[in-house]
């Protein structure tokens, strides 16, 4: 199956929120701010699911 553009931009750019994602989420653990860390946390969940799903429909070998 050949992939089509729109699946690579949701696994690149969805890699890409994934790290600063990560990166704003240890931040705002090491502040203190748990609301943020929790809402940064769903943010990475959605990220993960939508690279998963991309990645099925592109035919790549995933998680």
């Amino acid at each position: 199956m050949d992939e089509t553009p729109a699946e690579a931009v949701h696994i690149m750019l969805g890699s890409i929120a994934l790290i600063i994602a990560a990166g704003v989420g240890i931040l705002s653990l090491s502040a203190g701010i748990l609301l943020l860390s929790v809402a940064i946390g769903a943010v990475m969940i959605v990220i993960l699911v939508d690279i998963a799903f991309a990645l099925r429909r592109s035919g790549r070998p995933g998680p």
